[in-house]
């Protein structure tokens, strides 16, 4: 008993040191405050993929062409602006592509880097709404393990970047991915405009 004590004595020491070397610009930001609303989401997006299919299991597909392509539109704007805004500071100040050491520093660049890495963390958590539109538009056999494995692992990682990396090289995965991604969601939502969506989501969700 001793031991396990001690055992999570030293977790809780490591969590709170944790918590205490984090970021001070981003504590009070949407969904950065503490590691509860990050827990939250995760288990809000489970839920979700447990119930959705199971409400689904005996219901025709939705029909939702229209909503699907404005949040593809929305999702290719969004990431279009995050790597704008990586790529801009990046060149503004001159940053390293293989050793940037982090600017924690309030100026102008150093902020809009921590925005474009926190607005990274929050497109992972819209990009959830990719599991509700397979579920609810019947395509239920790309909700995959690995489907939701990608999420549930993209939101915690990404909330990390931000809580204690949020500046330095971290532009170049935000950028390549946020790349990805406009390329991606702009296919999306070409194919969302076709008269029948038959095509739309014909894959995985990156």
């Amino acid at each position: 008993m001793y031991m396990i004590g001690s055992y999570i004595d030293s977790l809780n020491s490591i969590f709170k040191w944790s918590m205490e070397t984090a970021d001070p610009r981003i504590s009070s930001w949407f969904l950065m405050g503490s590691v509860n609303s990050l827990l939250f989401v995760v288990t809000a997006y489970l839920l979700m993929v447990y119930y959705g299919l199971k409400f689904m299991k005996e219901r025709n597909p939705y029909s939702m062409n229209r909503v699907v392509f404005a949040y593809d539109m929305l999702m290719v704007v969004l990431n279009a602006y995050i790597v704008y805004e990586s790529i801009a500071v990046a060149f503004n100040e001159n940053y390293s592509i293989i050793c940037q050491k982090i600017d924690y520093s309030s100026s102008y660049n150093a902020m809009r880097l921590v925005r474009a890495i926190w607005l990274f963390h929050v497109s992972k958590v819209i990009e959830c709404l990719d599991t509700f539109f397979f579920i609810i538009r019947g395509r239920t056999h790309l909700v995959t393990w690995l489907h939701i494995y990608h999420h549930c692992t993209m939101i915690p990682l990404t909330w990390a970047a931000v809580k204690w990396t949020a500046g330095s090289e971290m532009f170049e995965p935000v950028a390549v991915n946020g790349l990805i991604h406009v390329i991606m969601y702009s296919y999306y939502s070409l194919a969302a405009l076709g008269r029948n969506g038959g095509n739309i989501y014909g894959g995985n969700a990156i």
